[in-house]
């Protein structure tokens, strides 16, 4: 049943070697053959992290000495999102959404009401980003604009460098959203500024041949569960979170690389209490990616992903732009491995591969709610039932055996 786990075990040491070594390739290296971003991040090649599979991550360090300004230089990608996320270690520290930042020539199309045409060409709009040393102001201050603070840890220890993981979710052409990765430079009184070149990217494969085997296993038994079983989603932030550790609050958070602008449900089902999860769904608004002006909507962008727990990687994922809608805007998506899928599912029905584990793992991704949608993730209170803050957007599970699901669909509406 886990013949795949050696590999997967040994993708992610590989990961973290990268992760951890990368770093010292370009702090406060601006020799010859340095590049700002030493790993990317692609889903389909290093699926670790509980990535999405409809972004990608590029991943570089910048060096914070004294009197040394760094800024990040750029184009506007056509793409449903980008974002700059400054890191302590694996752990967000600041970070900068699209709409944050002020275009330096041209439009920024991430801000609502913008026109999008010259996104991604070689028309786009340009940006400017200031990495700074220094602790990002508290939450409703005022911050300087188009600044990224990366000098400060979660818990107040100043920090020389600051890990940069600039991030792209369904970017056009390609997954660069059509325009070049964005550079660093460094600027200091007493030398020249210089450029750090982004590193050669290759184009990755769409969809690797590690994740096809995965997705085409299956677990080599069946549950012999007679319920259905209801069970209640989990609420991942991530953002730093306070514990109390004796007489302070020490701040800490998520080590797998966690977008600010993100917020989880996660559901851990095992497999002897049923061979198919059914989640049914009525979902927030998102931009149309194909319209010519950003249009203000609910969220940003929501997606559903099947997970393997241990190794963090994706088995697969349903984007809000792929899924399938049913009566009455509904959207149903059935997860199971092949073994156990249901025959004649409906037109309207989204399929996951679940992966051959002994558990099933789920994420429910939630991005940067309007302000006025107070329903999403990002709303539930700490200790609450996200039910009952997300009310008809919250993702209702049914859990049963196959057959159960052939004869009544788990008991859905």
């Amino acid at each position: 049943m886990h013949r795949l786990r050696p590999v997967l075990a040994a993708l992610l040491v590989l990961a973290a070697v990268l992760v951890v070594g990368a770093p010292r390739s370009v702090r406060a290296d601006l020799s010859e053959g340095s590049c700002a971003y030493p790993l990317h991040a692609d889903p389909d090649l290093l699926n670790i992290a509980y990535p999405d599979q409809s972004a990608q991550y590029w991943l570089g360090e910048v060096a914070l000495p004294p009197g040394t300004t760094a800024t990040i230089s750029g184009s506007f990608p056509r793409a449903r999102y980008f974002s700059f996320n400054a890191y302590e270690g694996s752990m967000p520290v600041d970070a900068l959404a699209d709409y944050q930042i002020r275009p330096s020539t041209g439009v920024n199309p991430f801000v609502t009401g913008a026109r999008r045409a010259t996104a991604g060409t070689a028309r786009a709009g340009t940006y400017s980003i200031k990495v700074v040393g220094g602790a990002r102001p508290p939450a409703g201050t005022a911050r300087a604009a188009n600044t990224l603070y990366g000098g400060q840890g979660q818990n107040g220890e100043p920090q020389a460098a600051t890990v940069i993981l600039y991030r792209v979710y369904l970017g056009v052409p390609n997954t660069q959203g059509g325009v070049a990765l964005p550079t660093i430079g460094y600027s200091n009184p007493a030398s020249a500024t210089t450029s750090i070149p982004a590193c050669q990217q290759l184009q990755p494969a769409t969809g690797g041949a590690l994740n096809d085997e995965v997705q085409s296993e299956s677990a080599p038994y069946n549950s012999s569960a007679t319920t259905v079983t209801r069970p209640v989603w989990g609420v991942s932030q991530s953002s730093a979170t306070a514990r109390s550790v004796g007489p302070v609050s020490v701040y800490s958070s998520s080590p797998f690389f966690p977008n600010i602008d993100n917020v989880y449900l996660s559901l851990e089902v095992t497999r002897n209490t049923g061979d198919v999860v059914a989640v049914r769904l009525f979902p927030p608004t998102v931009p149309d990616d194909s319209a010519p002006v950003m249009r203000a909507s609910q969220l940003r962008y929501w997606s559903l992903c099947t997970n393997d727990f241990p190794t963090t990687r994706y088995v697969a994922c349903l984007p809000d732009k792929a899924a399938k809608r049913g009566p009455g805007g509904y959207v149903t998506i059935v997860i199971s491995d092949p073994a156990h899928k249901p025959h004649h599912l409906r037109a309207t029905d989204n399929w996951l591969p679940a992966g051959p584990y002994p558990d099933i793992f789920l994420l429910y991704r939630n991005m940067l709610p309007a302000n006025s949608f107070t329903h999403a993730v990002q709303d539930v209170p700490t200790g609450s039932p996200p039910a009952k803050t997300m009310g008809a957007y919250y993702p209702q599970p049914y859990v049963c055996t196959t057959a159960r699901y052939e004869k009544d669909r788990c008991g859905m509406p």
